[in-house]
């Protein structure tokens, strides 16, 4: 069980399924061609549900979890400096987050892919430094945390949520619930 408060404020408990948890992880390591030597780093709060996301990863994939120093909790910069200075190819900022981190040059060098969630992308960065690829992803508690992903560029005018992942299916409906 995941408690989230969504979109209400208000907090809820969740029930995940495990074969939810189980595709999420297989997706994500087929998609972002993780190895087991590869590093991975733990930056959402263990009460946000994409902290299963980077754990479970980890975990499945045998990789090293790096976890940030406790000095960098609550500590917004600190922690970016310390994501920065790490050796990971592929990791997860939430939005805000990654928002400071390409707007004040604090992206991690070593930095293939650079996964943003958890909050509305609100305008593209001005440029990514190749080999870097910002990745949107989108999804409620309930659909397991993504059930979106997809690359962004420069050229996008307005940020996407990408398509759906492995095994998900998402329905657009209009105001009245009725399906676009």
């Amino acid at each position: 069980m995941i408690y989230t408060s969504g979109s209400t404020g208000t907090p809820k408990g969740v029930m995940i399924e495990h074969r939810g948890l189980v595709n999420l992880i297989a997706w994500h390591v087929q998609t972002f061609c993780l190895q087991p030597e590869t590093c991975c780093a733990l930056t959402a709060g263990l009460a946000f549900d994409a902290s299963t996301w980077e754990l479970w990863t980890a975990l499945y994939n045998g990789s090293t979890l790096l976890l940030p120093p406790r000095a960098a909790a609550g500590d917004s910069l600190r922690l970016l400096e310390w994501w920065r200075d790490q050796s990971l190819e592929v990791a997860f900022l939430i939005t805000p987050l990654a928002t400071i981190a390409l707007e004040d040059k604090l992206v991690n060098p070593t930095l293939e892919y650079l996964l943003v969630g958890g909050d509305r992308l609100h305008r593209m960065p001005a440029s990514l430094t190749p080999p870097l690829k910002l990745i949107n992803n989108y999804g409620p508690t309930e659909a397991t945390v993504v059930a979106t992903s997809g690359r962004l560029s420069i050229e996008n005018a307005v940020p996407h949520i990408g398509r759906p992942i492995a095994n998900t299916r998402v329905y657009l409906l209009d105001g009245h619930g009725a399906p676009v």
